[in-house]
């Protein structure tokens, strides 16, 4: 899926940073939706996901904690999506919804990577409606419109 070898990320002395234009230029929807047909389902039965957590912050804002992680030695990763929900950064022409994505050995606990999870999350959410979209539309379905995400000022594409 992506040009970056598990092994460069797994040796790295400091974690690396995947920038939104490194994310775009590494994934592409047809690879990631290929990517998740041919591995969720086995990913499933050794990836530890707890429900969301959710803590607010003020009346107006919130952070939620995503956190997930392998229970096998062949894949041994722990993920944590991080994300702020401030709506009032508008006033400010800030984006209301912020959050980043770290990845990390769950070995040693070492830190490898970070990203930005804004970018990540339309990857992945794009990819799986595609996804469920090839196996829950008609036969006869020819054409898969996707684009804008109500309300969250961001498109897909």
């Amino acid at each position: 899926m992506a040009s970056t070898n598990k092994d460069q990320i797994t040796l790295s002395s400091s974690p690396i940073f995947i920038s939104t234009e490194n994310l775009r230029t590494i994934l592409t929807h047809q690879t990631l939706i290929n990517h998740i047909q041919s591995n969720l389902p086995k990913a499933s039965t050794f990836l530890q996901t707890p429900i969301r957590q959710h803590y607010n912050l003020s009346p107006s804002s919130s952070l939620l904690l995503m956190p997930s992680w392998s229970s096998t030695p062949s894949f041994p990763y722990i993920g944590v999506k991080l994300v702020t929900h401030f709506p009032e950064n508008s006033s400010q022409n800030l984006p209301g919804v912020q959050g980043s994505y770290v990845l990390f050995n769950s070995t040693t606990g070492q830190t490898l990577a970070s990203m930005d999870s804004t970018e990540l999350t339309l990857y992945r959410t794009s990819c799986v409606s595609g996804l469920a979209s090839k196996y829950l539309a008609r036969d006869d379905s020819e054409i898969l419109c996707y684009g804008w995400c109500w309300g969250s000022g961001t498109s897909f594409d």
